[in-house]
């Protein structure tokens, strides 16, 4: 018994120095862009800057064609509006990117909205369709 507990202290102290010893200093985070900062900076063609007006665009969701309205004043998105064009997205699912997407592109005036787990397919049907509706602000 005597003997074992020096090897038994040893064994223990070289462990603990190992874990010790192992362990790295974290610096601190660097300072991120939020996402919807850095979204901002992809809003309207070059061309669109001082669009004022109403446009549209189509795109495929989960089982039907979304349109999304946008208008703009003086290149600043002011309203958007979702409507399903053609089918039936999935009853229940479709609602909350429906709700929240047009607060999210009107404050980051942006058309880049992320995805909404359980609608995927609709809040990236909403995301083509505000981007081709941007893409239909015509040339100065």
């Amino acid at each position: 018994m005597t003997r074992k507990l020096p090897v038994l202290v040893l064994f223990f102290l070289a462990v603990s120095l190992l874990f010790f010893a192992c362990q790295t200093q974290r610096e601190p985070a660097a300072a991120t862009t939020p996402p919807a900062a850095a979204a901002a900076t992809v809003v309207l063609p070059p061309h669109g800057d001082n669009f004022s007006g109403q446009v549209y665009g189509i795109a495929r969701g989960f089982s039907a064609f979304i349109r999304v309205d946008l208008t703009l004043v003086d290149g600043r998105i002011v309203d958007v509006y979702i409507s399903k064009a053609q089918g039936a997205e999935t009853g229940g699912w479709y609602e909350v990117p429906f709700r929240d997407a047009p607060g999210v592109m009107i404050a980051t005036n942006s058309a880049e909205v992320d995805t909404i787990a359980g609608a995927t397919d609709t809040t990236r049907g909403i995301r083509y369709a505000a981007r081709d509706a941007l893409g239909q602000i015509p040339p100065r």
